[in-house]
């Protein structure tokens, strides 16, 4: 649990101007901006939970590009205190958010491809990303979310669409932008205590519910350029995957891999 006591929850008063008051920090709008996370990073020292959104971004989240309209983009600023080898597990958590506040909002059944996209029928519709802030291996401020791309107009993107989807795509009709944050932030809320608190084993057991590439054969580039054919196995306690190359079991962590391709 927080250690302050508290529990991050938010309520979302929506109105122009858009300081939008928390019970746990602040829920902040920018009209636009070239990071989200340069954006919550400009706060200085602010209350854990204190969240930044914006709906036009000109930077990439992960191989989530910017679009022209219908996108979503958010950061939360959190204080971990923990050790920086669960840095997976964090990304993960954060993935895991996105995946249940699109679920709770549209009845959709998203995926997690790890370690940091969410699918929707095979296509990419999300992406989490975090900052970190870390001193003698302590992660002391973590800059945690993402980007979705909610109600994108396929006129406008349409080289794109083959790689990509919108909720609204697979929905059949435009999505509640900000219900879809509220829900995200809330099961951020929900899933950080439990990484915060350590209790990693009941966080990875959730991961698995959504894991797109578990049992899954897979063509995996590392980062050092060493190509790898094998199955993912698993996630271990930190949030890698265990890949099984013929008899040899292979942990790696996110900044181990470049890029991962299903057979």
């Amino acid at each position: 649990m927080y250690r302050s006591g508290k529990r991050l929850s938010l309520v979302i008063e929506h109105h122009k101007g858009l300081l939008l008051k928390a019970e746990h920090g602040r829920l902040i709008e920018v009209a636009e901006t070239v990071s989200i996370f340069d954006e919550a990073r400009g706060l200085g020292t602010v209350d854990e939970g204190t969240a930044v959104f914006t709906r036009s971004q000109k930077t990439a989240v992960g191989r989530l590009k910017p679009v022209k309209s219908g996108g979503l983009w958010f950061t939360t600023v959190v204080y971990p205190r923990i050790s920086a080898t669960t840095s997976p597990l964090l990304m993960l958590t954060t993935a895991l958010s996105i995946v249940e506040g699109i679920a709770k909002t549209t009845g959709l059944q998203p995926l997690l491809r790890w370690p940091n996209e969410v699918s929707l029928n095979g296509s990419r519709v999300a992406a989490a990303s975090v900052e970190m802030d870390s001193f003698n291996d302590v992660v002391v401020r973590a800059y945690v979310g993402g980007g979705v791309y909610c109600n994108i107009r396929r006129e406008d993107e349409r080289e794109a669409m083959d790689e990509i989807t919108s909720i609204a795509a697979e929905l059949g009709s435009p999505v509640d932008e900000n219900q879809l944050l509220e829900n995200i932030l809330k099961e951020f809320a929900r899933e950080y205590e439990l990484y915060k608190a350590g209790w990693r084993l009941e966080l990875i057991n959730r991961l698995r519910d959504f894991m797109e590439l578990i049992r899954t054969p897979v063509s995996v580039s590392l980062s050092h350029g060493t190509q790898l054919i094998g199955y993912v196995e698993d996630l271990d306690e930190l949030g890698r995957i265990s890949l099984k190359v013929d008899q040899e079991r292979i942990f790696l962590a996110p900044a181990d891999v470049e890029s991962i391709t299903v057979f």
